[in-house]
């Protein structure tokens, strides 16, 4: 708990400094003139991604996977990327917003715990209805060595990404 708690506080520190939960920096993003944020998330992919993996291999973390269901991802992102688009924030920025005192953030916010809720009350009536479930899939194997290997390509090719975006 008390790493969670330190990586909390440095992330935060890093988006603080890099602006990351201001509206201004966020359009900039999407429009192209700065990539600021594209770097920070990348950044944060690759390291992220990595420690994860050794957390897990030492016992200190553990995931779950849960089932992919198309119908449901799709619909899923549709619904994320027209809030995103209609408040200009994605769920980490949003709260770094309203720890700045955004008050659309605020309403975001509480939008999406509304719509939390809406989705667990109506999810058994609509569970049949949200396609085939493909069951858990991950990229993990049972070699832990090719685990390693992907797990490295992938971090490191993201954190290249990051370091090459002009």
């Amino acid at each position: 708990m008390w790493m969670a708690l330190f990586a909390g506080i440095l992330f935060g520190a890093v988006a603080q400094y890099a602006r990351i939960g201001d509206f201004d920096t966020i359009n900039d993003m999407i429009t192209g003139r700065n990539k600021t944020l594209y770097k920070t998330l990348l950044f944060a992919l690759g390291i992220g991604t990595a420690l994860f993996f050794l957390f897990v291999q030492t016992g200190w973390a553990h995931f779950d996977v849960k089932p992919f269901v198309v119908t449901g991802v799709v619909v899923g992102g549709l619904v994320f990327g027209i809030g995103a688009a209609l408040l200009g924030y994605c769920p980490g920025t949003m709260l770094i917003a309203l720890g700045n005192g955004s008050l659309d953030a605020l309403f975001g916010y509480l939008g999406g715990l509304l719509a939390g809720l809406v989705f667990i009350l109506i999810f058994p009536s609509i569970s049949n209805f949200l396609g085939p479930n493909f069951g858990a899939v991950q990229f993990l194997t049972a070699n832990p060595l090719i685990d390693y290997i992907i797990v490295a390509v992938f971090s490191v090719t993201i954190l290249i990404a990051a370091v090459k975006i002009k």
